[in-house]
């Protein structure tokens, strides 16, 4: 009788539990999260490679390195940036009401939001645009810092600290120099008051390591001292090495060496820098993901016209919800760890 009870027990029907929300994993949401995954652990390869480089230069700048971001080099405009970051996630919130719209059958809503989703894409990637462009013409490129005047540094380390030195300030860039021997209509007063200007400076003789042995290398060396100080070889122009155009400012008349430190300048010498580096190639290959992020918005909002979508139908908002989330979480990744993170 009990194997008959079990065996007839064994017909009994489950309990139905309800269940809320729509659990359909269609072959779109699963393409999308598997690009999705592979996509981060390329974010995560670049994130772990400027963290790698960004500890390297601290250790390097106690030894005299280059610092991270320089306090001669254009700072970095945290409020711009900050709303900028803000309107990105303000388009997430767009994206959530788009698809929240289609799922109540509501196309006209849903194109509107779509819109303001791709709105705030676009003015994101304008801003970048704008940065990277403000950047350049600043002398912060990918191949590196280009050598300020001692003008043009001042007024970028006065917009950091307020305190900032201008005689320390042309010894960083342009190494120890004599004050005893001040040029004419100098005095060593001028110098440890500011009241001079880069080419005064550089008419200083350079302190060498040794000169009466022949070793004439600067014993407090600049940022024109680096063994990165280089022109970069283009079509035109050879690869000139840090040696000749460290000899070339040196060997000059002292009134000259201003003047060949300018002629440099136009010829975009620089100073290798993991930060302009790495800034230029993280937030690059982010804006790239935000500009086809646009794209994609725009192809779901015509196809919405064509009434390719409604209540039934919403799985591709959704994904392309999906790919707008993903791109705003990195960004704000990247926000805490390029500009917050000093």
């Amino acid at each position: 009788m009990a194997h008959d009870h079990a065996a007839h027990g064994g017909h009994h029907a489950l309990p139905h539990i309800p269940s809320e929300g729509n659990f359909d994993f269609t072959n779109g949401k699963f393409a999308m999260w598997l690009f999705l995954i592979s996509d981060a652990m390329a974010f995560i390869g670049f994130l772990g490679a400027y963290m790698v480089l960004r500890m390297t230069a601290l250790s390097s700048a106690v030894d005299g390195g280059l610092p991270w971001q320089p306090t001669w080099m254009l700072p970095m405009d945290l409020i711009l940036t900050g709303i900028n970051t803000f309107v990105l996630i303000c388009s997430s919130v767009t994206m959530v009401k788009a698809l929240a719209a289609i799922q109540d059958g509501n196309v006209q809503k849903l194109r509107l939001f779509l819109a303001g989703t791709m709105l705030g894409g676009a003015a994101f990637v304008g801003f970048q645009v704008w940065e990277w462009n403000h950047f350049i013409h600043a002398g912060i490129t990918m191949q590196g810092l280009v050598v300020p005047s001692l003008d043009e540094a001042m007024e970028n380390a006065l917009k950091v600290d307020q305190h900032a030195n201008k005689l320390a300030m042309a010894k960083t860039l342009f190494g120890g120099r004599d004050l005893k021997q001040p040029p004419e209509g100098k005095t060593l007063a001028d110098f440890e008051s500011g009241k001079f200007s880069e080419a005064d400076y550089l008419a200083l003789p350079l302190i060498m390591v040794d000169p009466e042995k022949g070793d004439k290398r600067a014993a407090q060396p600049g940022v024109i001292h680096h063994n990165t100080y280089a022109v970069a070889p283009t079509k035109k122009q050879p690869l000139i090495q840090p040696r000749e155009l460290q000899a070339e400012i040196e060997d000059a008349e002292p009134g000259d060496r201003a003047a060949v430190l300018e002629k440099h300048r136009s010829l975009r010498a620089k100073v290798t820098s993991g930060f302009s580096s790495t800034f230029f190639v993280l937030t690059g290959f982010h804006g790239f993901h935000v500009f086809i992020g646009v794209i994609y918005l725009g192809i779901i909002l015509l196809r919405s016209f064509k009434g390719a979508y409604s209540r039934e139908n919403s799985s591709s908002v959704e994904i392309v919800g999906l790919y707008w989330h993903f791109v705003d979480l990195v960004w704000v990744l990247l926000f805490m760890v390029i500009y917050l993170i000093l």
